[in-house]
């Protein structure tokens, strides 16, 4: 079992020489909430011909008109016509995935290419009920409303199924985080910060509160969300241990604390990152996986705003036709860039599994696939795992600018004064 205050202490190691320079006293809680964009997962549509209305419809629910529906869902939609010349390394991955067994439209879910994780979150039939559960589900808009309540970090704590050892977990994690919400201090925003605008509402509103969200493996209704978890390192899966996965920002999720690794050690450390000042604002160098969720962020991210008005319960996906908006609709990003870049690669060429007990019978849990995405294990960095946290996206930085040009001509100055010296 991985050690996640390790990972946290390695990460501030690293980031030491960067808070130097570009420290900022926001907590990494609130930066993360309101600069952090959620990162696109791929929902990847295969078909044999022409999609028939029912299909189009759907893919039109899921990527809809923003002015018809203005929540969002941080995911992109690409669709293969496995009849009209697919690329080469799209077809064999199709017949080696043995999913071309099933009949109609077929979906399979990725993680964002910057996490470098290659295995399918899901897949499943391609109909009304499994999109709904692709993006949204009651545990996520929860897990939301919190966050955008303020709460520093919600606690996520996925039962393992035993009684015995859940009970005794879930007591070692109540009681922690209501002590940290008693010790901890959050850090003295500097006045620098506050007209830089790195902190969008007052200082004084910040808050310290954490609070523990159970889910279930047997929730039907979360059977997405809890694959996006137990895939998001290679060896959760297999694990039947309780898991706590410390959820901050807009939805992202850290390393899993597992058994034994609940105790007031770990918990302490991811609590201390979390709500200490953010010393490195390059979301990429913070760990984390963000959660695929129907939540407009952006909107909803304001001072005064009433999370519990403006973001109400789950009724799902909108249809594009109706009068007025719904709440749990997904803006897809339609991608002109396959995702398939070389030919790929899976685990003994297995099919996905069968299906699972989730609203639609129809749905099924991939195989692990090693895929090669596009973009993916490049630039945005290797894959996620307890011992390598996936590295993210970049906002800028709170530093002004002419410290960095301060630097770089004194840099100059120098050495130009070296070479005068040492010429002969």
């Amino acid at each position: 079992m991985k050690d996640l205050c390790q990972r946290i202490i390695a990460v501030a190691l690293v980031l030491a020489g960067v808070g130097a320079v570009f420290a900022c006293s926001v907590p990494v809680f609130r930066y993360a909430l309101e600069r952090w964009q959620s990162d696109n997962y791929l929902v990847v549509v295969f078909h044999h011909g022409a999609l028939e209305d029912t299909s189009r419809k759907l893919l039109a629910k899921l990527s809809p008109d923003p002015l018809v529906s203005p929540q969002l869902a941080n995911i992109e939609i690409q669709t293969y016509d496995l009849d009209n010349n697919p690329p080469k390394d799209v077809l064999d991955f199709w017949r080696k995935s043995q999913a071309s067994a099933k009949a109609g439209p077929w979906m399979m879910v990725f993680y964002p290419k910057t996490v470098g994780n290659p295995n399918p979150v899901w897949s499943g039939r391609l109909n009304e009920a499994n999109a709904n559960l692709v993006v949204d589900s009651p545990k996520r808009r929860e897990l939301s409303r919190r966050l955008l309540k303020g709460e520093s970090t919600v606690w996520l704590f996925l039962e393992s199924g035993d009684t015995a050892k859940d009970a005794a977990a879930l007591s070692v994690l109540n009681a922690r985080i209501a002590a940290l919400e008693k010790t901890l201090k959050l850090p003295e925003i500097k006045q620098e910060d506050i007209a830089a605008g790195l902190l969008n509402i007052e200082a004084s509103q910040l808050k310290l509160k954490f609070s523990a969200l159970r889910v279930s493996r047997r929730d039907a209704a979360e059977s997405v969300f809890v694959k996006m978890l137990l895939t998001s390192e290679s060896d959760l899966k297999d694990l039947k241990e309780p898991m706590v996965f410390p959820v901050y920002g807009r939805g992202r999720f850290m390393p899993a604390l597992i058994g034994k690794g609940i105790n007031d050690e770990n918990l302490t450390e991811a609590a201390k990152f979390l709500t200490g000042p953010c010393s490195c604002q390059i979301k990429r160098q913070n760990p984390g996986t963000d959660l695929l969720a129907a939540v407009n962020w952006e909107s909803l991210i304001q001072p005064q705003i009433n999370i519990d008005r403006e973001l109400p319960p789950l009724t799902g996906i909108v249809d594009p036709g109706a009068e007025k908006p719904t709440e749990v609709v997904a803006k897809a990003i339609v991608s002109s860039e396959p995702i398939f870049s070389n030919p790929i690669q899976l685990e003994n060429g297995a099919p996905p599994s069968a299906p699972t007990s989730a609203p639609s019978a129809d749905a099924t849990e991939s195989k692990p696939m090693q895929i090669a995405m596009a973009g993916a294990g490049n630039e945005e960095g290797p894959p996620t795992s307890a011992t390598n946290p996936a590295p993210a996206a970049a906002p800028t930085t709170g530093a002004p600018i002419w410290v960095g040009l301060v630097v770089v001509g004194l840099g100059i100055l120098l050495t130009g004064g070296w070479l005068l010296i040492a010429k002969p």
